[in-house]
Protein backbone atom coordinates (compact mmCIF):
# COMPACT_ATOMS: atom_id res chain seq x y z
CA UNK A 1 0.00 0.00 0.00
CA UNK A 2 1.62 3.40 -1.48
CA UNK A 3 -0.80 5.64 0.61
CA UNK A 4 -1.86 6.68 4.20
CA UNK A 5 -5.32 5.94 5.14
CA UNK A 6 -7.09 8.00 7.56
CA UNK A 7 -10.60 6.78 8.67
CA UNK A 8 -12.10 9.66 10.23
CA UNK A 9 -15.22 9.14 12.00
CA UNK A 10 -18.49 11.12 10.38
CA UNK A 11 -21.49 12.14 11.67
CA UNK A 12 -23.34 8.76 11.05
CA UNK A 13 -22.58 5.88 9.91
CA UNK A 14 -24.80 5.68 6.86
CA UNK A 15 -23.09 8.90 5.54
CA UNK A 16 -19.92 10.41 4.37
CA UNK A 17 -19.49 13.64 5.79
CA UNK A 18 -17.82 15.67 2.95
CA UNK A 19 -15.83 18.58 5.12
CA UNK A 20 -13.70 15.48 6.78
CA UNK A 21 -10.65 14.80 4.37
CA UNK A 22 -10.17 11.39 3.44
CA UNK A 23 -13.53 10.54 5.48
CA UNK A 24 -14.66 6.67 4.25
CA UNK A 25 -16.39 4.70 6.59
CA UNK A 26 -16.54 2.22 4.09
CA UNK A 27 -13.20 0.83 5.23
CA UNK A 28 -14.95 -0.51 8.91
CA UNK A 29 -17.50 -2.91 9.76
CA UNK A 30 -18.90 -2.98 12.84
CA UNK A 31 -19.15 -6.12 14.22
CA UNK A 32 -19.99 -8.06 17.88
CA UNK A 33 -23.37 -7.69 20.06
CA UNK A 34 -23.18 -3.62 21.17
CA UNK A 35 -23.62 -0.82 18.94
CA UNK A 36 -20.83 1.94 17.72
CA UNK A 37 -22.39 5.65 17.28
CA UNK A 38 -20.91 7.87 15.63
CA UNK A 39 -20.70 11.98 15.74
CA UNK A 40 -18.70 14.83 15.57
CA UNK A 41 -16.09 12.57 14.02
CA UNK A 42 -15.75 10.12 16.73
CA UNK A 43 -17.27 6.87 16.79
CA UNK A 44 -17.90 5.53 20.20
CA UNK A 45 -19.50 1.99 22.45
CA UNK A 46 -20.73 1.45 25.16
CA UNK A 47 -22.35 0.52 27.98
CA UNK A 48 -22.77 -3.23 28.01
CA UNK A 49 -21.32 -6.44 28.26
CA UNK A 50 -20.82 -7.64 25.00
CA UNK A 51 -17.85 -7.37 23.08
CA UNK A 52 -18.14 -5.44 19.54
CA UNK A 53 -15.40 -4.27 17.11
CA UNK A 54 -14.98 -2.03 13.77
CA UNK A 55 -13.20 -3.47 11.92
CA UNK A 56 -11.42 -2.95 8.47
CA UNK A 57 -11.93 -4.02 5.58
CA UNK A 58 -8.37 -4.55 4.19
CA UNK A 59 -5.51 -6.69 5.64
CA UNK A 60 -1.96 -5.22 6.25
CA UNK A 61 1.16 -6.32 6.59
CA UNK A 62 3.95 -3.44 7.66
CA UNK A 63 2.33 -0.32 9.24
CA UNK A 64 2.03 2.27 11.26
CA UNK A 65 -0.98 3.27 12.91
CA UNK A 66 -1.95 6.24 15.36
CA UNK A 67 -5.55 6.53 16.96
CA UNK A 68 -6.78 8.58 19.63
CA UNK A 69 -8.98 7.09 22.51
CA UNK A 70 -10.87 8.41 25.77
CA UNK A 71 -12.28 5.62 27.73
CA UNK A 72 -14.10 4.89 30.79
CA UNK A 73 -12.65 3.36 34.37
CA UNK A 74 -14.40 0.34 34.15
CA UNK A 75 -14.20 -0.31 30.11
CA UNK A 76 -12.26 -3.02 28.53
CA UNK A 77 -10.84 -1.76 24.99
CA UNK A 78 -7.84 -2.29 22.75
CA UNK A 79 -6.48 -2.08 19.46
CA UNK A 80 -5.70 -5.69 17.77
CA UNK A 81 -3.41 -6.19 14.86
CA UNK A 82 -2.57 -8.67 12.03
CA UNK A 83 -6.13 -10.30 12.75
CA UNK A 84 -6.12 -13.45 10.53
CA UNK A 85 -9.98 -13.70 10.74
CA UNK A 86 -11.66 -10.01 10.65
CA UNK A 87 -15.10 -11.97 11.81
CA UNK A 88 -13.51 -13.00 14.82
CA UNK A 89 -11.50 -11.02 17.14
CA UNK A 90 -9.66 -12.61 19.81
CA UNK A 91 -6.26 -12.30 21.44
CA UNK A 92 -5.21 -15.47 19.77
CA UNK A 93 -5.69 -14.39 16.35
CA UNK A 94 -4.77 -10.92 16.35
CA UNK A 95 -2.21 -8.97 18.45
CA UNK A 96 -4.24 -7.00 21.32
CA UNK A 97 -2.61 -4.28 22.22
CA UNK A 98 -4.50 -3.82 25.76
CA UNK A 99 -6.57 -0.28 26.97
CA UNK A 100 -7.71 -1.32 30.01
CA UNK A 101 -5.78 0.47 33.20
CA UNK A 102 -8.00 -1.38 35.92
CA UNK A 103 -7.40 -4.94 34.26
CA UNK A 104 -7.33 -7.48 37.18
CA UNK A 105 -4.35 -8.84 36.35
CA UNK A 106 -1.99 -5.83 35.64
CA UNK A 107 0.53 -7.85 32.97
CA UNK A 108 -2.79 -7.35 30.80
CA UNK A 109 -3.37 -3.79 32.05
CA UNK A 110 -2.86 -0.82 29.32
CA UNK A 111 0.28 -0.91 27.05
CA UNK A 112 0.39 -4.78 27.53
CA UNK A 113 0.13 -7.09 24.38
CA UNK A 114 -2.42 -9.61 25.61
CA UNK A 115 -0.76 -12.52 26.54
CA UNK A 116 2.59 -12.18 25.26
CA UNK A 117 4.36 -8.91 26.38
CA UNK A 118 4.19 -7.20 29.82
CA UNK A 119 3.58 -3.41 29.60
CA UNK A 120 7.08 -1.94 30.14
CA UNK A 121 5.63 1.26 31.45
CA UNK A 122 2.92 2.49 33.89
CA UNK A 123 0.34 4.67 31.19
CA UNK A 124 -2.83 6.37 33.26
CA UNK A 125 -5.55 6.30 30.36
CA UNK A 126 -9.05 7.09 31.81
CA UNK A 127 -10.76 9.78 31.82
CA UNK A 128 -8.92 11.73 28.94
CA UNK A 129 -8.19 11.80 25.72
CA UNK A 130 -4.83 10.00 24.96
CA UNK A 131 -3.06 8.81 21.94
CA UNK A 132 -1.45 5.16 21.03
CA UNK A 133 0.96 4.09 17.87
CA UNK A 134 1.51 1.13 17.07
CA UNK A 135 4.12 0.34 14.65
CA UNK A 136 4.56 -3.48 12.75
CA UNK A 137 6.91 -4.20 11.14
CA UNK A 138 8.16 -8.21 10.08
CA UNK A 139 7.46 -10.13 13.69
CA UNK A 140 8.18 -6.77 15.90
CA UNK A 141 5.35 -4.97 17.21
CA UNK A 142 5.73 -1.70 19.43
CA UNK A 143 2.60 0.21 21.24
CA UNK A 144 3.11 3.29 22.46
CA UNK A 145 0.86 5.18 24.28
CA UNK A 146 1.09 9.27 24.73
CA UNK A 147 5.00 9.25 23.96
CA UNK A 148 5.51 5.91 26.32
CA UNK A 149 6.76 3.09 24.90
CA UNK A 150 4.62 0.01 26.57
CA UNK A 151 5.69 -2.50 24.66
CA UNK A 152 8.03 -4.36 22.31
CA UNK A 153 7.12 -7.81 21.09
CA UNK A 154 9.02 -10.15 18.75
CA UNK A 155 6.06 -12.09 16.92
CA UNK A 156 7.87 -14.77 15.25
CA UNK A 157 5.93 -15.99 12.20
CA UNK A 158 2.60 -16.13 13.72
CA UNK A 159 0.99 -13.80 11.05
CA UNK A 160 2.81 -11.21 9.10
CA UNK A 161 -0.50 -9.57 7.69
CA UNK A 162 -4.23 -9.27 9.28
CA UNK A 163 -6.91 -6.73 10.08
CA UNK A 164 -7.11 -4.00 12.37
CA UNK A 165 -10.10 -3.67 14.77
CA UNK A 166 -10.90 -1.23 17.79
CA UNK A 167 -12.32 -2.87 20.55
CA UNK A 168 -15.29 -2.02 22.84
CA UNK A 169 -15.12 -5.04 25.12
CA UNK A 170 -17.42 -4.53 27.85
CA UNK A 171 -17.94 -2.07 30.66
CA UNK A 172 -19.04 1.36 29.71
CA UNK A 173 -17.64 3.69 27.07
CA UNK A 174 -14.78 4.02 24.95
CA UNK A 175 -14.33 6.53 22.15
CA UNK A 176 -12.31 6.90 18.88
CA UNK A 177 -11.26 9.30 16.58
CA UNK A 178 -8.42 10.16 14.10
CA UNK A 179 -7.47 6.43 13.48
CA UNK A 180 -4.72 6.63 10.91
CA UNK A 181 -2.76 3.66 9.14
CA UNK A 182 0.35 4.00 6.70
CA UNK A 183 2.94 2.12 5.65
CA UNK A 184 6.06 1.80 7.54
CA UNK A 185 9.09 3.11 6.70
Amino acid sequence: MNRTVVLAFALIAASVNADSPATDLTDLNAIGGVEWRFADSVAESGPGEERSYLVTTGAYADFKLSVEFWVAAETNSGVFVRCTDPAEITALSCFEVNIWDEHSNQDFRTGSIVRLAKPTAHVDTVGQWNTVEIEVVGDLIVAVFNGVETARLRSGDRSAKGHVALQFGGGELVKFRNLRISPAD
